[in-house]
């Protein structure tokens, strides 16, 4: 019952979740941004500052790993 799915290597199986991952990410990020702004409570927003950071942190870290997967192949 388990049919053969399209041949994919190691790289491309982990490279594609990672990619999706990262637009999701990315996206997320401006919308954050987008929810800034001067009037707001400073405590919201230094939540939102803190979101956005974690965020790109974890976006940073996907890059890298990317980085090393296109160098390897």
């Amino acid at each position: 019952m388990n049919e053969p799915s399209s041949p994919q290597s190691p790289t491309q199986s982990t490279t594609l979740p990672l990619r999706s991952l990262q637009e999701i990410l990315h996206n997320r990020i401006i919308q954050k941004k987008a929810e800034m702004h001067e009037s707001h409570n400073r405590v919201y927003n230094d939540r939102l500052w803190t979101e956005i950071e974690t965020l790109q942190w974890v976006l940073a870290q996907i890059l890298t790993l990317l980085l090393r997967r296109s160098q390897t192949t």
